[in-house]
């Protein structure tokens, strides 16, 4: 199960408030985040599915700067894995942590 912090970020993700941190390039990946992020709530992108860097950019129409940055964000909040060489790999949700969200 993930953290209470992961579950209030995944609040504020989903309710559309800007994140507080980072620069410029953190505001130019914000739209591939919620893209992904969306995707993956909707389970659009299924968990354990692994996906390369070259479809998610399509995917989303984003830099590949842009995605790396907002797999990055998706890492920490427990959503995916990046593979070296592989892509990346869509991480489980519980039915808790959906609910949680949700709430």
């Amino acid at each position: 199960m993930t953290t209470p912090w992961t579950l209030v970020t995944l609040r504020e993700e989903l309710s559309g408030k800007p994140h507080d941190e980072g620069g410029e390039g953190e505001r130019r990946s914000e739209p591939v985040v919620r893209q992904l992020f969306k995707s993956i709530i909707a389970l659009e992108l299924e968990p354990g599915l692994i996906v390369s860097e070259r479809e998610l950019m399509e995917r989303t129409g984003g830099s590949r700067t842009a995605l790396r940055q907002a797999v990055a964000r998706l890492s920490d909040l427990g959503l995916v894995t990046a593979l070296p060489r592989k892509g990346v790999q869509i991480t489980g949700l519980d039915v808790l942590d959906v609910s949680a969200v949700y709430e």
